[in-house]
């Protein structure tokens, strides 16, 4: 039974390659950090391209081509695969974990009406807003209760 105040969801990411690089550390943090404190009922990470990962992972990690069989909540950290899983027929919540470096503007465009995005900072937040003329939550990695309460 679920308590006041918990949340029970499937939480997915979906990332280039399975390394440490950019944001994957953090994003291997929170998953690690969702399952041991028993967050979510389940969490993954979907990648394009398999890399070295020396952390330990206690959430399950697959290639992108098994994104049909997730449901839940899924976050895409960029619009290539933001796109892609728009294309994946299943029941997924899906949001775009939006990076002012990701230059692809006219894709942006194109996606700002059809998913929520996200934010790690407010720089990111003020150019996503410049942009699209739309806002974007503010998510904090580190901290999962608050990452869970941003993203429902």
């Amino acid at each position: 039974m679920v308590s006041k105040g918990e949340f029970k969801m499937n939480l997915g990411f979906y990332v280039n390659k399975s390394n440490l690089e950019g944001k994957n550390s953090m994003i291997f943090g929170l998953l690690n950090n969702a399952v041991e404190n028993k967050k979510v009922m389940d969490a993954t990470l979907f990648y394009n391209d398999i890399d070295f990962n020396p952390m330990q992972t206690n959430f399950g990690m697959f290639n992108a081509t098994e994104l049909w069989a997730f449901t839940g909540t899924l976050i895409s950290d960029n619009i290539r695969n933001t796109v892609h899983a728009m294309n994946v027929v299943n029941k997924f919540k899906l949001l775009h974990l939006f990076d002012r470096t990701d230059k692809d503007l006219m894709s942006l465009l194109a996606l700002a009406d059809r998913v929520e995005f996200l934010v790690e900072n407010e720089e990111d937040q003020k150019e996503f807003y410049r942009v699209t003329k739309r806002k974007a939550k503010l998510i904090n990695l580190q901290n999962i209760d608050q990452f869970l309460e941003t993203i429902k």
